[in-house]
């Protein structure tokens, strides 16, 4: 991802990454927000859809690579020795590490920005911000059309990556349109406004293949 970002995610910039439901964009913006969080600086993670608990429970798989359905299942299906091992490890690193993931049952984009200025107030800089995802963020306007409160809700968080200096990484659904077809996602299957394209500075589509069901495609 470094190299197809020409280096990584850049000060100011907003970052899209959109896919259907249930093809990974969670985890994808996780592991994202964690590989940043591990090196040091200081990283958010906006959910409005995951509890902190199944996203936490989610990076200990990633970082101590315990399949995540083994820790779904326990304790009714026991852990190995060597698993609890590697999920007291992987536990260990994530509460050390600078990643802070807010949980809210709703959230405007000022409710992010104020969340971004706290971490940056707090602990002094905000390396990275991932917002999960637009569709669920509350528009300022409840009243406008839909496709204009996405359109206004997107210009808003680059407004917001620009001002605070920080690289936001936006989640977003595709529609059915590609999924249909079977042809992979293009950039105009992001759902309800085609604002989002103009506004983000990279854009990322993930999907599945019927030929490789368990790989994730970019």
């Amino acid at each position: 991802l470094d190299d197809a970002l020409s280096g990584g995610l850049q000060q100011g910039t907003l970052t899209t990454i959109a896919a259907r439901p249930g093809a990974g964009k969670t985890i994808v913006g996780l592991q994202i927000a964690l590989a940043i969080a591990l090196t040091g600086d200081h990283t958010g993670f906006t959910s409005l859809e995951m509890s902190r608990e199944d996203l936490l429970v989610r990076a200990i798989s990633a970082i101590g690579k315990v399949d995540y359905g083994r820790l779904q299942r326990s304790p009714g299906e026991p852990l190995s020795e060597s698993e609890w091992r590697a999920i007291s490890r992987a536990t260990e690193r994530i509460r050390g590490c600078g990643l802070r993931i807010s949980h809210r049952r709703a959230a405007t984009v000022a409710t992010i920005r104020n969340d971004i200025r706290a971490m940056q107030r707090a602990k002094g800089s905000c390396a990275a911000w991932v917002v999960d995802y637009l569709q669920l963020v509350t528009p300022s306007d409840r009243k406008a059309p839909r496709e204009q409160q996405v359109a206004q809700m997107s210009r808003q968080l680059k407004q917001t990556a620009l001002e605070l200096g920080v690289p936001i990484v936006l989640l977003a659904q595709l529609n059915r349109d590609g999924e249909k077809s079977g042809r992979p996602p293009v950039i105009t299957d992001i759902r309800e406004s085609g604002a989002i394209e103009q506004d983000s500075d990279n854009v990322l589509l993930l999907h599945r293949t019927e030929d490789a069901p368990d790989q994730l495609r970019v």
